[in-house]
């Protein structure tokens, strides 16, 4: 059975609303472009306050949500040359940079000096008149934060370094753990140091 053919008016009608749903596929804007990442994302990544742990689980978790993280994490390869890939990349771009601080984008442009720039920081260290549970937590928090830009401090660098800020008082106990093979991890070292600390308090009392 032949299909009478379409009446010019029909003919350009269909044509018509073809070229309209075809034109809105390709200016569609996906919904995601107009949100406010910093609406949903209420951490800014910063060093004064090292929160990279925190900062990159909500990032990750707000990417998720609209199946972008394939653009971050390397999962699928870049295709920059198709329109809606280069719209999501860019989309993504700039959430990373509105939910950066400054001070983290300075160091990124200088990403070599990264460690020269932080580790005075960590080998300036001494424990002074400070009880050993406070130059203890001092010394982790600064590695911590070294290992949230991406800088780990490994176990033995910092056990050492514990050992050499040291108050001269604790120089036994230093020798002891510097010479325990293989070397104490950080949790160690530290339970030495405080079983010895209250011993010192007694000798200084005995000594007056």
């Amino acid at each position: 059975m032949t299909t009478p053919p379409l009446p010019s008016d029909s003919s350009a009608a269909l044509t018509n609303s073809s070229s309209s749903a075809s034109a809105s596929a390709v200016f569609s804007i996906p919904p995601y472009t107009t949100i406010s990442v910093k609406s949903h994302l209420p951490i800014t990544l910063e060093l004064k306050r090292p929160n990279f742990t925190c900062w990159s689980s909500f990032f990750l978790s707000f990417c998720g949500k609209f199946s972008l993280l394939l653009h971050i994490d390397g999962s699928q390869e870049a295709f920059p040359i198709d329109a809606a890939w280069a719209a999501a990349d860019s989309c993504v771009h700039n959430w990373l940079l509105s939910t950066i601080g400054d001070d983290v984008l300075d160091l990124a442009e200088a990403s070599d000096q990264t460690t020269r720039q932080w580790w005075p920081a960590i080998s300036g260290i001494y424990q002074g008149d400070l009880s050993i549970d406070a130059y203890c937590q001092k010394m982790k928090t600064t590695a911590d934060a070294l290992c949230d830009i991406g800088h780990t401090v490994i176990e033995s660098q910092l056990v050492l370094n514990l050992l050499r800020g040291l108050n001269p008082h604790f120089s036994s106990t230093a020798d002891n753990i510097m010479n325990s093979n293989p070397l104490s991890n950080f949790a160690t070292a530290h339970e030495k140091l405080i079983l010895k600390e209250p011993h010192l308090g007694n000798e200084g009392q005995v000594t007056s």
